[in-house]
């Protein structure tokens, strides 16, 4: 005599929920008036997905008022059991990605792309706050700063 055993699968997320922590390196321009571009890569522990990475990059346009640009830039996350990875455009208000001093910046963000499990995450939106804690305060100007992030997301 022979069972079937079915697993309980768990539903799919319908919308990103997490609190991602990392590290960055923000790179300012080369150029007067160019974007500073920060990278960005983490963690997080994601009920539906369990341990989930998340990496990208962010480009921002302090310098010169008005900005021509807002922070903006793509992350991608990746989970095991997601089957595949899941990609956000993110936006936002133009923010100082270089600063010495602690910063946190509200950026808005759209799923793109997901893996067929996840397909119905395809076009939600929400709130990522972008945390970011410079390690080391005293450093010249023009210099790659370095760091520790939280980024928490939650559906609109």
């Amino acid at each position: 005599m022979s069972a079937i055993v079915e697993r309980a699968t768990p539903p799919a997320p319908t919308g990103l929920r997490a609190t991602f922590t990392g590290r960055y390196n923000a790179v300012p321009s080369a150029v007067p008036g160019g974007e500073t571009h920060i990278n960005l890569s983490g963690s997080a522990r994601i009920p539906s997905l369990g341990n989930a990475r998340i990496a990208g990059t962010l480009a921002s346009n302090p310098s010169l008022p008005p900005s021509s640009t807002n922070t903006n830039g793509v992350l991608t996350l990746v989970a095991r059991r997601a089957g595949g990875n899941v990609v956000t455009v993110v936006s936002g208000p133009t923010a100082d990605l270089t600063s010495t001093k602690p910063t946190t910046t509200q950026l808005n963000y759209t799923v793109v792309a997901a893996p067929p499990r996840l397909a119905s995450m395809i076009g939600t939106q929400g709130v990522a706050t972008l945390s970011l804690k410079p390690r080391l305060r005293n450093l010249p100007v023009g210099s790659t700063v370095t760091g520790q992030f939280t980024l928490r997301v939650t559906q609109s």
